[in-house]
């Protein structure tokens, strides 16, 4: 009996809940029986059809019926179209109570806003706000939600309430009077992203310990073996003049051995003033086919080592506005890397290719080339190219920087370097890009 009284109730429930969502449908289809009816009566009684009230009703003249069913058709659309605007509005209503309540046990807060009073908040919000439904809403809120309502968007806040911190999103509902304010608790995300900028600022720290500790270390290194160097030319000088060929060799060791400490050194110190943007040009109008020269001669003691053949295509004089020692820097950089990647019989071309917009200093080489992942981070800082154990036949010296701080340099002149290379063992170019920015050059 039980359970035939429980399917009972459901089945009462269930129509019950039908008649209440398509009430509006209902009405209108009583109201064009109504309509029908007293139509009916009407041409019975008051027309005197002839005919009699249940022939009216349910077997009217055909003209009399055709003229009921627009009124009638009018009524059911009327009420169809309601229902469906009243359902729709309905389902916004009821998307907006589920989102706003959740479980009672959940534990972040819950709040509905209408016309400056609270008509929904869950448990947890009631014990950080210490307010009630209907309250009004607290004066902390409303400045954000007057802001959320005017702008018809999005705003969030974020509260110390009990010694935990909560974000708040103010959710404004189009086309309603609803306002919804879903807050979580963010207090662990916060001292998280406290102790990960406490971390960053000691790495920071830390950081700039580094940097200071090179920059002092190379200075102090600096000067010293500036000494060493220079000694170290005079001996050798002294000793070739004194044909002392057996001191020779280790003055030459000492004098090679400090060049390459010495170039080091400057590199560093020039990778720190990049870093703090402190590597300055002094720009003038300067021959550029003069500086290449120089950077050639200094290099060719280096070439008939390696026996290299070197062909030069350059003008007589070509003027433009760079920082001359800068300039020779990268010029010798780039140059000193393909004499060491070239083989023993290995050919370098130089050439100078000039238009209206800017001047290509090419640098090439027959050497071991660039792979495509080698050109990735050739001018990385410290991207140098290891290649030991592969026998071909190349200097593998150096620190890395030389290539980094190359293009950095020219960077500064608002220039670029390009690479061109078709693979390994097939040569590599280096071109050094100055625009002119379409100023005329004094030649």
């Amino acid at each position: 009996m039980g359970q035939s009284k429980l399917k009972t109730s459901m089945k009462y429930l269930k129509w019950k809940k039908l008649i209440i969502e398509n009430k509006i449908i209902l009405i209108s289809t009583l109201f064009c029986i109504i309509f029908w009816i007293i139509e009916s009566f009407i041409d019975t009684f008051l027309f005197h059809s002839g005919k009699h009230l249940l022939n009216n009703l349910f077997f009217p003249p055909i003209h009399e019926g055709w003229m009921r069913l627009p009124i009638f058709g009018s009524f059911i659309f009327i009420g169809l179209y309601s229902q469906k605007i009243i359902s729709k509005r309905r389902k916004a209503e009821q998307k907006i109570v589920d989102l706003a309540r959740f479980p009672a046990e959940n534990p972040n807060p819950v709040l509905r806003i209408s016309n400056n009073h609270i008509t929904y908040i869950n448990k947890i919000g009631k014990e950080l706000f210490q307010i009630e439904k209907n309250n009004r809403i607290p004066n902390f809120l409303r400045e954000m939600i007057d802001k959320s309502l005017d702008e018809e968007k999005i705003e969030e806040i974020e509260l110390e309430l009990k010694n935990q911190t909560y974000s708040f999103t103010i959710t404004p509902i189009a086309n309603a009077d609803y306002i919804n304010i879903y807050g979580m608790d963010i207090t662990e995300r916060k001292k998280a992203e406290i102790l990960i900028l406490e971390e960053n600022q000691k790495l920071s720290e830390l950081n700039q310990m580094r940097k200071d500790l090179i920059i002092r270390v190379s200075h102090e290194l600096k000067t010293p073996l500036n000494a060493i160097y220079g000694a170290s030319q005079r001996l050798f000088e002294y000793l070739d003049n004194n044909f002392n060929t057996s001191l020779n060799k280790y003055v030459e060791i000492i004098n090679r051995g400090g060049k390459r400490l010495k170039k080091l050194i400057s590199d560093i110190i020039d990778a720190s003033k990049i870093d703090y943007n402190q590597l300055e040009l002094k720009k003038q109008k300067e021959n550029l086919v003069g500086i290449i020269r120089e950077s050639i001669e200094d290099l060719l003691y280096l070439m008939n080592e390696r026996k290299l053949f070197l062909n030069v295509d350059l003008p007589k004089e070509l003027y433009i506005e760079i920082d001359r020692l800068r300039i020779e820097q990268v010029i010798s950089n780039i140059l000193s890397n393909a004499i060491k990647n070239t083989t023993s019989g290995g050919t370098i071309n130089v050439k100078i290719l000039d238009s209206n917009e800017y001047t290509d200093i090419s640098i090439k080489d027959t050497g071991v080339g660039l792979t495509k992942e080698e050109k990735t981070y050739l001018f990385k800082r410290f991207g140098k190219i290891e290649r030991y154990g592969k026998s071909l036949g190349v200097d593998i010296e150096g620190s890395g920087l030389g290539l980094f701080i190359s293009k950095e340099i020219v960077n500064l002149h608002n220039g670029d370097i390009l690479v061109k290379s078709e693979g390994r063992n097939k040569g590599a170019e280096f071109i050094i890009r100055l625009y002119k920015n379409h100023s005329e050059l004094n030649k």
